[in-house]
C-alpha cells in the first residue's frame, strides 16, 4: 500500500475561493477516501492555511518528519492560483528536504485525486 499525504486548501484560508462548503469539501474527501483505499493507497489529509495558525509550513513539516512518505500530492488549488506560487514553492522545497523519497503527485481536478496517484503509482 502506498502512503500519500495529500495537501488540501482548507475552507478556513482566505485563500480559499471554490464553490464548496467546508461541509461539501469535507464529504468529498471523505468519499475520495475509501476509493483511494480500495486501489491501495493509504492517504492522509493535511488542511492547509497558510494565513492562519493551523495548517501551517511547521505543521506540513512535522507531518513529512514523522511519517515515510511515498508520494506528496499539492492539490491544484495550490498550484494554480498566482497567489499561492510562493507558498507552493515551499510546499515543493520543503517537500524535498524532508522527504527526499516521496514522489509528488498533481492533480487538475478537485473531485479527482485517485487518477493521479495511479498515474504516478501505476498497478504492478
Amino acid at each position: 500500500m502506498h502512503k500519500i499525504l495529500v495537501t488540501a486548501l482548507s475552507p478556513d484560508s482566505s485563500f480559499f475561493h471554490y464553490p464548496y462548503t467546508k461541509e461539501q469539501l469535507e464529504q468529498m474527501v471523505a468519499q475520495g477516501e475509501k476509493a483511494r483505499k480500495d486501489a491501495g493507497f493509504d492517504t492522509t489529509v493535511y488542511w492547509m492555511a497558510p494565513d492562519s495558525p493551523t495548517g501551517t509550513l511547521a505543521g506540513f513539516i512535522e507531518m513529512l518528519k514523522n511519517e515515510e512518505w511515498d508520494g506528496v500530492l499539492i492539490g491544484r488549488g495550490v498550484r494554480t492560483d498566482p497567489k499561492m506560487t510562493e507558498w507552493f514553492e515551499q510546499l515543493v522545497n520543503t517537500t524535498r528536504e524532508h522527504s527526499p523519497k516521496s514522489k509528488f503527485i498533481f492533480n487538475s481536478d478537485d473531485q479527482d485525486s485517485l487518477g493521479p496517484m495511479k498515474r504516478v503509482f501505476p498497478a504492478k
